[in-house]
């Protein structure tokens, strides 16, 4: 079925050459129609010319500077909104897409009316008959939301589709209805836990999350963040996005997140990141007591 219009936004930050796989990943597509939005979140490596020179097709959005995962998205889904898409297809420039992902999600999306946000079987892209994402779920103890699949082999267990509590925003296919009544990302996650924000929202907005195993997308999982110069901020971030999900999700906010950072301070003492937990947390704090994001250098 073509006549179901998808906007592919490909978020990247740097790293020209890791979008320009992606993008032509999308350009593989047994699916169309399909418009491919590149967002580019402040790159310094001219990231933007390079992909528009590569793809003349492609709509290029070039921000001034890094604005974080969630609003780099909502730059392209308010295209996506203001045009003819009857689905947004969201992208981190780190993944390529199977030829049939887009169709498979589409008819997933046709199949069911509820649906309001679609995840595709996500593998890694170095170990490809590794899980990387089945979706996730809402942890007891300790509290948070954890994947589903991860590092686990491929299989029979992970090829039924089926309803989800989350799914990672490194690939999801959002219908227009689910933009209309949802909204966009919330901003004030510069990055970290926007996607499961943006599921909470659309669960109580009456849609379902749904995981679609025939739709196959590959992750280099997280490169931007690997290949930063400044790991400071994403540790600071952590902290401060961990905050704004706990106090809006969890009641009692107290207990909960307290009992949450308690945990992951000391995981990540034992594995050796005590020198990044002063930052991790001041965002926390700063969570807590409303400052404004003061994003390390």
């Amino acid at each position: 079925m073509t006549d179901f219009r998808v906007a592919a936004i490909v978020l990247g930050w740097n790293l020209a050459d890791i979008s320009i796989a992606c993008i032509e990943s999308l350009e593989s597509q047994t699916h169309g129609p399909l418009d491919v939005i590149y967002v580019d979140n402040g790159s310094t490596d001219g990231a933007p010319a390079t992909v528009g020179e590569r793809f003349p097709n492609a709509r290029i959005v070039a921000l001034s500077e890094n604005v974080g995962i969630a609003a780099g998205y909502n730059a392209g889904l308010r295209i996506a909104i203001a045009g003819d898409a009857d689905a947004a297809l969201i992208l981190n420039n780190d993944t390529v897409l199977a030829p049939d992902a887009i169709a498979e999600l589409v008819a997933a999306a046709r199949r069911q009316s509820s649906a309001g946000v679609l995840m595709p079987k996500i593998l890694h892209e170095r170990a490809r008959t590794r899980i990387w994402s089945a979706g996730a779920r809402r942890r007891s103890f300790p509290p948070g939301v954890v994947f589903l699949g991860l590092g686990q082999a491929d299989g029979p267990a992970w090829n039924v589709e089926r309803d989800i509590e989350f799914a990672p925003s490194c690939a999801l296919l959002i219908t227009r209805e689910a933009l209309r009544r949802v909204g966009v990302f919330d901003p004030d996650y510069f990055f970290y836990y926007d996607d499961w924000d943006y599921c909470e929202r659309a669960r109580r907005a009456g849609f379902t999350i749904r995981y679609v195993p025939g739709a196959v997308v590959w992750h280099k999982v997280s490169l931007s963040t690997a290949r930063s110069s400044q790991p400071a901020r994403w540790w600071y971030v952590m902290g401060r996005s961990a905050v704004i999900y706990y106090r809006r999700y969890y009641r009692p906010f107290p207990p909960y997140v307290a009992l949450y950072a308690a945990w992951f301070v000391a995981r990540e003492a034992l594995k050796g990141n005590a020198r990044f937990l002063g930052l991790y947390l001041r965002g926390l704090w700063d969570g807590l007591t409303g400052r404004s994001a003061r994003l390390p250098a």
